[in-house]
């Protein structure tokens, strides 16, 4: 019921929440759990997406958002660096937590309506 509401491109907002969405899936080869929310934080919209995969090991954590960075055969490098730069364009922020052999969340912040 109590929604944030945002300005934001619907269809590249859907991209960046998919493409966080499709690397959970891939993180989690033996299933898991995919928990996506929604919440008002303070003057801002985070959207999460938590899975409960293998992780990002330390020394690629630098390394994610970076165009063709990719650690998984026959990926291609361009998913969370295209999330990365829609959110830019939505004026927004995105970070992640992530311990190995326990799951990774994703959270994306964008300004609320006015």
């Amino acid at each position: 019921a109590d929604v944030p509401e945002v300005f934001a491109d619907r269809d590249l907002l859907k991209q960046a929440v998919l493409n966080l969405v499709l690397n959970a899936i891939d993180a989690m080869p033996q299933g898991g759990q995919l928990r996506l929310t929604l919440n008002r934080k303070g003057d801002t919209a985070e959207i999460a997406v938590a899975d409960t995969g293998i992780g990002i090991p330390a020394e690629n954590r630098q390394k994610i958002f970076q165009l063709f960075f990719t650690t998984r055969p026959g990926g291609s490098g361009i998913g969370l660096a295209s999330t990365f730069r829609i959110v830019q364009l939505l004026n927004g922020s995105i970070d992640f937590t992530s311990e190995v052999g326990r799951g990774t969340t994703f959270r994306i912040e964008l300004p609320l309506a006015a």
